[in-house]
This record gives C-alpha cells, structure tokens and sequence, in this order.
C-alpha cells in the first residue's frame, strides 16, 4: 500500500502534492491529539479509580545492594506489566538484596522508582565505586555525599564521597516510598 502511495503520489503535479501534503499533515495532526485525548483519559482513570491496565515498566534482575556489593545495572531486565497498585509515576523497578534498608526496604522486596531529582533524605539507586546501592542520600553545604543505610545496625555498609574525591556517583533514581523518611 505504501509502495502505491509513493506512486501514485510521484505522478501528481506540484499543485496535486501541496494537497497531499496538507492531507497527511492534517492527519498527522489528529491522529496525534488522539493519541494525547487517549492518554489523558487512561491518566485521569488511572488518578481517580487506581486501576491502569496494558501499563509496563522494566525489572532489573541485577539487585541494588541494601549493604551488599552487586553488579552493574546491565541489559538484564524484563518488561512487567503493573497495576493500581503501582505508582503511575514508577519508571522502573527493582529488587533489593540485603537489609542496610530494612525495616523500611525488606530484603528481596520489589521497589519502585522514577527520574525525580533527590532532595536530602530521599532513598536512590546509585552506582558507586562498581557497585549497585539502594540507600538514602545526603549531600552537605560543601558538596560531599553520604549514602546512608537506613538500619543503623548496618552502618558500616553508608558510604561517604568527598566533594573532590575524583569517585564517580551516578543516581539512577528515586525510590518511591509511602511516606517522607528523616535522615537516618
């Protein structure tokens, strides 16, 4: 069909192509803001009943550590489909190994997680010094960051980065939580 198109399109003269032209742009155009209508009633369902349906999002096998050292976030996920109970705002999700986080983030629990800038106290998933880390995130007036577990037993998995150190922090995002948490 497209070949035909092409075709039939090929011998109209200039003024026969403008009007194509205006045609397809037009329909490029409705079809757009249906799409968008689409997604903003899916959105507003979504926002007043809690329930979404066809809505996926990837599940990273390679645990962050909650305390532990973990590989590198690689090409190692799988596409979810999720529900209502998901946040409509979870970008991503992924499973947590070990129980720095606990009794917020249980070990081997699923967390979710979006693009959201960190503020001070929030819990990310960062990449540090080779490893993938699930921990709150304090950064001080001077530019040095303290990632922080949450159970106060296992602080000897926080990690701290000076503000010229020279170590590469990537945050990958924000954990999604119920509630605001204190700095630990």
């Amino acid at each position: 069909d497209a070949l035909q198109v092409a075709q039939d399109y090929a011998s109209l003269d200039k003024p026969g192509q403008r009007v194509v032209k205006v045609v397809i742009a037009d329909q490029k155009t409705r079809v757009k803001e249906e799409k968008k209508q689409k997604r903003s009633k899916k959105y507003e369902e979504t926002e007043f009943t809690g329930e979404e349906t066809g809505r996926v999002i990837p599940l990273y096998y390679t645990p962050p550590a909650a305390g532990y050292a973990s590989p590198v976030f690689g090409e190692d996920f799988e596409y979810i489909e999720v529900g209502g109970d998901v946040p409509a705002h979870a970008d991503f999700a992924v499973t947590i190994d070990g129980d720095s986080m606990e009794p917020y983030i249980m070990n081997g629990s699923t967390v979710y997680v979006n693009r959201d800038p960190l503020q001070n106290a929030d819990v990310g998933i960062f990449f540090f010094d080779g490893d993938m880390l699930c921990k709150q995130y304090y950064r001080d007036e001077w530019g040095n960051v303290w990632l922080l577990s949450l159970n106060r037993a296992r602080a000897d998995a926080d990690k701290f980065i000076e503000e010229d150190s020279g170590l590469t922090l990537v945050c990958y995002g924000r954990v999604i939580l119920p509630h605001p948490l204190r700095l630990a």
